[in-house]
């Protein structure tokens, strides 16, 4: 995997960080939710989830011990990812670490990075015309990241016990910028992000 190398102060070392593919998401109108119709202004996302090594990054820099990214949110002890391999989805990271991971990232890189909004994620999963799934309306086998056989109707033979290398098949979930659940009204913002 390539990496960029990105210079901080804080232990007057270099940190390197494995590259985030971004991809362009074209502005204009979409099908919004239940086919309300909205527009966004261009944007960019990460293709693929952080990984295990990308977020390691975050940690090794002091990322828990620095105040600057934690302003406004709870501050968890980091913990242990399920699966460790470096190039695998990172888990066990809660929303406010998520946010302070981009805060971080941003001041390095010197761009305003940020979870995406409900409505970019929206966007960015379902295309222009609102589809059910990323690749269209019905779904098909091998092209999620879950486990097909869960159910008495199993749909499909993929038994998926743990989280895949990132690239392999699309991610399924992942943070937002809006988070009701973790005590911010629906729609509010923290401060100094926008979106």
């Amino acid at each position: 995997m390539a990496t960029t190398v990105v210079p901080t102060t804080q232990a007057n070392r270099t940190i390197l960080l494995p590259d985030i593919d971004w991809v362009d998401i074209p502005g204009g109108e979409f099908i919004y939710q239940q086919g309300e119709l909205r527009s966004l202004p261009t944007f960019r996302m990460a293709r693929h989830p952080i990984t295990n090594r990308q977020y390691q990054t975050f940690i090794d820099a002091g990322g828990y011990r620095d105040e600057r990214w934690w302003t406004d949110l709870e501050r968890p002890a980091p913990e242990a990812a399920r699966w460790p391999q470096a190039n695998r989805p990172r888990t066990n990271v809660n929303w406010y670490e998520a946010v302070a991971f981009c805060r971080s990232l941003s001041a390095q890189l010197g761009d305003e990075l940020r979870l995406p909004s409900e409505e970019e994620w929206e966007r960015a999963a379902r295309g222009r015309d609102g589809r059910e799934y990323p690749w269209g309306n019905a779904y098909e086998s091998g092209r999620a990241n879950i486990d097909e056989t869960w159910r008495s109707n199993r749909v499909g033979e993929w038994n998926l016990w743990q989280t895949t290398a990132v690239g392999v098949v699309p991610p399924a979930v992942d943070w937002t910028l809006n988070c009701s659940s973790c005590g911010l009204p629906d729609g509010r913002r923290l401060p100094g992000f926008t979106g």
